[in-house]
């Protein structure tokens, strides 16, 4: 897997990185690993554009996401024993997780063991699976941000992707102070949210929100969903007592 990260603020865009820090990050720099899929590599990218408008603060954002990946196939690519790798080799503040794009199937563990798709205990497994998933990374000092799937085109695979959001957020609700489960941004400030490929920007204007895959967002959509997003990291990180300033003073 590879390692990807990048230093927005004061000085330029670094990569690759060296698997090791010297030593700990000043208390001016805040460290902010994305981890899942596709989705998590676009919340990087519009996280990346908002911070780097800002000067008064350093962010240090780390590039995990894997396209096509999620906890159901675990024989194939284990999130939770990754994620130990990730968290020695960059030390984050704060980890941000998208996950469960990919998990509309059954689930085969490391061992092979296979829970199929749709049977009674597929649930109660991918609860287990998402719990395992955050105690790999409860040593971080902000804790973890879990954005849940947004709503998606495809009715059916809408209601899939909110079941699955119920469960993240229960499992979330039990494990503890160390995650929060985090409402994943919506047209709709309030009530039920329909997908719609066209909405407000940054400007006001109407722009194309949505990707044509009727899943992920436009370059202009992760924009918008990061100006959703960062108070919230702000929000956790003060929480955690780690000092950080957005956006800057004028």
């Amino acid at each position: 897997m590879s390692r990807r990260h990048f230093l927005i603020g004061c000085v330029a865009l670094l990569t690759p990185a060296p698997r090791r820090r010297a030593q700990a990050a000043p208390a001016s720099e805040i460290r902010i690993a994305f981890i899942g899929d596709s989705m998590s590599d676009g919340y990087w990218g519009g996280v990346i554009r908002a911070t780097s408008k800002e000067n008064c603060q350093k962010y240090t954002l780390g590039r995990y996401g894997e396209n096509g990946t999620g906890l159901t196939r675990q024989d194939k690519f284990n999130w939770a024993e990754v994620a130990k790798s990730i968290l020695a080799d960059f030390h984050p503040d704060l980890v941000v997780v998208s996950l469960g794009l990919n998990d509309v199937q059954s689930i085969v563990e490391a061992n092979r063991t296979r829970t199929n798709f749709g049977s009674p205990a597929w649930s109660k497994k991918y609860r287990e699976m998402v719990t395992t998933f955050l105690e790999s990374l409860s040593t971080v000092p902000a804790g973890i941000l879990w954005i849940g799937n947004p709503v998606l085109r495809d009715s059916a695979a809408n209601s899939a992707a909110q079941e699955r959001n119920n469960i993240i957020a229960e499992a979330i609700g039990t494990f503890g102070p160390r995650a929060r489960y985090v409402k994943p941004w919506q047209l709709n400030a309030s009530g039920e949210d329909t997908f719609q490929a066209f909405g407000p920007g940054a400007s006001g204007s109407r722009v194309q929100l949505r990707a044509t895959d009727g899943i992920h967002f436009t370059t202009i959509g992760y924009d918008v969903v990061a100006a959703y997003l960062l108070p919230i990291f702000v929000d956790q990180l003060q929480n955690s007592k780690i000092e950080v300033v957005f956006p800057c003073p004028k």
